[in-house]
Order: structure tokens, then C-alpha cells, then sequence
């Protein structure tokens, strides 16, 4: 990245001033240009280090920008960039600061037929600071120079060591141009970090390529240089583990790979401290995976979870963990069902219990009016339901957690269903929802025959295991 001469800022700088947009007093001002702008392209502001939220910048005619942004205080900013109808988008990272302005000239050059990657120029407040992150966010994200597949090919970890080097010698002499003390020693405190994230990166790829990098005499003694009882190694702590499992196929079998890493880690190091802050990070990745659909009531959820109790004596999560056990125990197969009111579209309440069992296997569809991914899955259940058609053996059921009533007597009369449909009073403080933890729908459960639950998760009707898995339970 080239840094823009002074003309060029006094310029920038000018085209501020005319478009009336002067830096002030808590305001972080974040202006420049798009090359080649298409008329379709868009810039994305998060101020996510600074907890400052998102923002979207306008873009004008000719491509240029400014944005005001008050911040309490300087902070690195992540932009996205989306247009030039590509599926896989850039993104910058600059360092903007109340009362001051940075520049910066985007080229958007498209890499492949899908994807552009972004060229920048910066000038102005910061542009030093934000030269150094843009290239450190380039190493850490889209270098090819240091991506897995590179690191693989490399024939030794010697030859590692030294590849890695170069490249973090050019990041610490853009580092070297920054004028603030404080940031300069807080990265440098990084450097190590970073080194020894693509020694590690070069470990697993070469791993998973099928190399055993255990018999590599210098990738031995650079583990052997990590102290595992310092807790300023938790980071390092937790990268050798991901290798090390890796390393290991079959690891405490049967157990799930974050489960198998904590119970190593209880051998691998006797201090506590470092246990809990290793386990805490395991810990706030399998809840980060949570919210992206990773199944809370898993026997693989169960096993993490308890060794994490067996490794970690820190109180942060112990809460959490006991009631999220509480619940896959509530959820495992063979409970009977757990009784709780629900109603008719004629309002008439029954038993949640009543709905199950009886000879016939259960199929239970939580949903609600408002769930985008609910309503797909409806053709897919009709279809389902006109398979089984005349089946006593198998039982089809929809039950709503839409708290607008209304709302669901709506779209159960349009949609004219020809299974039953329930809905669950108040569902925001049912304790049914409470006991089978239901936070994200579309939740499919199935009962057996005898009204015990045989899968608190299961597929979805537009999969197709559930067909099989219905058959299974009626033969």
C-alpha cells in the first residue's frame, strides 16, 4: 500500500471542507473515494472494538464518501464492502478517533468472476495506524501468502519459521512508521501471538495433508519454548490443542473434539488459572455456536459440558452449564412427556401429555407465524402428512409459540392444515418452552409410541432422514 503525497492530502482535505463536513469535537470523520464506482456499490461501518454498533456510509455519484461518526474514543473500525454483484466481499480495517479525519481511496479490483478484493490508499489522521491494521487484517484473512493450503506445501518447519518471518517483518516496519508509543507497544505485545498463529496454522495443515509434524525435531522445541502453566499463553495453550487433536484421530473416543481438548488440557498443564481461561475460551465458542444452530441438547453438548466441569473451577459459566445439563437431561430419550397447557383454535385448552402416545409415534412441529424458516418447512410437513394419510400408526402435530394469537388463527384458517394445531398461551412464560428449551424454531421433536420422548432435535420435514426415521418407529 502506497501512502498518498501531501499535495494529494492537502487535496483530500479541500474536497472535506466543500462538501461541508469538518471534523469536530467527538466526531470521527471517515471520507474518500471509490474507483470505478458502479452505482451499486455499498460501505458497511462496524465499530464493533469501540461498541459503537453499525453504520452505512452514502456513497455519491463520483464515488465519494464522508461519514461522521461520534466516538468516545479511537478505536479499529472493520468496513465492509459489497457491489460489483460479487458473492464474496472485502472488507477494510481502518483506525478512526474523535476529532480526526482519515482518508482513503478504495480500488475495487475483481479478483475472480464472485469476488473483489480491495486496494486502498490512506492519508490523513491515522492513515499510519490504519496502513499497519489493513495489513495485519490482509495477513490474518486473505493472503494467499498464508493461507492453510500455501502453509502445507512448505516442506519443513524450519522452512516455516522463516517464511513467516519475512512476512512479519514487513508488517513490523509498516508498524515501525506509527507515531504513538502506546499503540506501537501494545502490537508488538501481538507479534509473538501472531507469529505462532500460522506456526500452528502451518502444523494443522500440514496435519490434515496427511504430514506428522510430531517427528519434526524443530516444531518439537518450539512447543517445548510455550510454557503451559503461564496464563499468558492461554492463546497458544488453545492452538496447540486444536493441533493436537488433529494430531491424535480418535482422541478420548467418543467424546466430541472440544470435549476431548478439555479433558487433555487437564493433562497438559497443573495450573488451574491457565484450565479455567482455556476452558472459558472453549466455553464461549460453543455458546457463540449456539446461536448458530449447533444443537444445545446434543450428547456431544453433554460430554463438553461435563468436562468442563471436570477441568474448569472458575464460576462464570458453572450456572450455565448446570442448567443447560438440567435441560439435555430433560431432553434425553425415554423422558415421558412433560405436561404443560396448550390450546385449539377454538381456545379450548388441553394437555401437552395428552398429545402423545397412545400407539401412535408423534411428530411435533414448534413454529411461529413470524419464523421465515417455519414456513418453508410447512409444504414439506403437508406432504408428509398425505404420505402417512389414513396411518394410525403416526401422528402429525403443530404447535405455535406466537405470543399474537390472532396472527396464528389467521394463517391456520388461509392455510387450511390437515393436521392438528395447537398453540401455546403466552408461550414468552410457559414453563413448556422453559422445560424443552425451546429458543430456536423451527424445533422438530418425535414421540414414541408409549408417549416417551425418542428425539427432542429431530430433521426437518423437507429432510430426508425424517421419512426413514418415521419408519423406523412404526414398523
Amino acid at each position: 500500500m502506497k501512502m498518498l503525497n501531501k499535495m494529494a492530502f492537502a487535496l483530500c482535505l479541500a474536497f472535506l471542507a466543500a462538501a461541508g463536513l469538518r471534523a469536530q469535537t467527538g466526531d470521527a470523520v471517515f471520507a474518500g473515494k471509490i474507483k470505478g464506482y458502479a452505482g451499486k456499490d455499498t460501505l458497511f461501518c462496524y465499530f464493533g472494538a469501540v461498541n459503537e454498533g453499525y453504520d452505512t456510509v452514502a456513497i455519491r455519484k463520483d464515488g465519494t464518501f464522508s461519514l461522521a461518526k461520534p466516538m468516545k474514543k479511537e478505536g479499529t473500525v472493520m468496513v465492509f464492502w459489497e457491489g460489483r454483484n460479487a458473492r464474496k466481499h472485502d472488507a477494510l480495517n481502518v483506525v478512526l478517533a474523535p476529532g480526526k479525519t482519515l482518508h482513503v481511496e478504495i480500488n475495487p479490483r475483481q479478483a475472480a468472476p464472485d469476488s473483489v478484493v480491495l486496494e486502498a490508499e490512506f492519508s490523513g489522521d491515522n492513515a499510519d495506524k490504519s496502513e499497519y491494521v489493513n495489513l495485519a487484517y490482509y495477513y490474518s484473512n486473505r493472503s494467499a501468502e498464508l493461507a492453510d493450503v500455501t502453509l502445507a506445501r512448505l516442506p519443513d518447519f524450519k522452512t516455516c519459521l522463516a517464511y513467516v518471518e519475512e512476512r512479519m517483518q514487513r508488517l513490523e516496519n509498516v508498524l515501525g512508521r506509527v507515531d504513538d508509543e502506546d499503540f506501537v507497544a501494545r502490537e508488538q505485545k501481538n507479534m509473538g501471538s501472531r507469529r505462532s498463529s500460522y506456526y500452528f496454522s502451518y502444523a494443522l495443515a500440514k496435519e490434515k495433508a496427511g504430514g506428522k509434524v510430531e517427528d519434526d525435531a524443530d516444531f518439537n522445541a518450539f512447543v517445548r519454548s510455550i510454557d503451559m502453566n503461564d496464563t499468558a499463553n492461554v492463546a497458544d495453550i488453545c492452538r496447540y490443542l486444536g493441533w493436537y487433536y488433529v494430531a491424535h484421530p480418535g482422541l478420548y473416543a467418543p467424546l466430541s473434539a472440544e470435549a476431548a481438548q478439555l479433558k487433555y488440557l487437564k493433562e497438559l498443564t497443573g495450573n488451574q488459572d491457565v484450565r479455567n481461561r482455556v476452558a472459558n475460551n472453549f466455553m464461549m465458542g460453543q455458546i457463540f455456536l449456539m446461536q448458530f444452530g449447533l444443537d444445545p441438547t446434543s450428547p456431544e453438548m453433554k460430554g463438553f459440558l461435563e468436562q468442563y466441569l471436570d477441568v474448569a473451577t472458575d464460576s462464570t459459566y458453572a450456572l450455565f452449564v448446570k442448567t443447560q445439563l438440567d435441560i439435555i437431561k430433560r431432553n434425553e430419550p425415554g423422558q415421558p412427556a412433560f405436561d404443560f397447557p396448550v390450546r385449539t383454535t377454538d381456545g379450548k385448552e388441553v394437555g401437552f401429555k395428552s398429545l402423545v402416545g397412545g400407539g401412535a409415534v408423534t411428530y411435533i412441529d414448534f413454529w411461529a407465524t413470524w419464523c421465515g424458516p417455519c414456513c418453508k418447512e410447512i409444504p414439506f410437513l403437508e406432504k408428509l402428512v398425505e404420505h402417512y394419510k389414513g396411518n394410525d400408526k403416526v401422528r402429525f402435530i403443530s404447535v405455535s409459540i406466537d405470543t399474537n394469537t390472532e396472527a396464528w388463527k389467521k394463517k391456520v384458517a388461509a392455510d387450511k392444515p390437515a393436521w392438528a394445531q395447537y398453540i401455546i398461551p403466552q408461550a414468552d412464560k410457559s414453563e413448556g418452552v422453559k422445560y424443552y428449551n425451546i429458543t430456536a424454531i423451527p424445533r422438530f421433536m418425535v414421540f414414541d409410541k408409549e408417549g416417551k420422548l425418542y428425539r427432542s432435535s429431530a430433521s426437518r420435514p423437507s429432510d430426508e432422514d425424517t421419512k426413514a426415521l418415521i419408519e423406523s418407529l412404526t414398523r
